[in-house]
């Protein structure tokens, strides 16, 4: 699973990168990671191939789950834990 994991940041981060033209996005960058890891993480603990673990996760709907906890996790809880962190004491 952690070997897949780590082929899904390679293959996303890569992918990532090698489509977003001169403008980078830090957020959009993690985002991809992510997903990326969250699929090949199924693909490595189902012993199934990167793009069917990502066939896969389309047909049960999954995508939609994982895209709507990526941006809920980018959008809200890091920006609202950073301000907490950052905050004097």
């Amino acid at each position: 699973m952690l070997a897949g994991a780590a082929s899904g940041i390679v293959a996303a981060g890569s992918g990532y990168l090698k489509n977003a033209g001169s403008e980078f996005s830090m957020q959009n960058f993690a985002e991809t990671v992510f997903e990326g890891v969250v699929v090949g993480a199924v693909a490595g603990s189902l012993g199934i191939s990167y793009s069917a673990a990502e066939d896969y996760l389309v047909t049960v709907g999954a995508v939609t789950l994982i895209d709507y906890v990526k941006k809920t996790l980018t959008r809200r809880v890091f920006p609202w834990l950073m301000r907490k962190l950052n905050k004097p004491a």
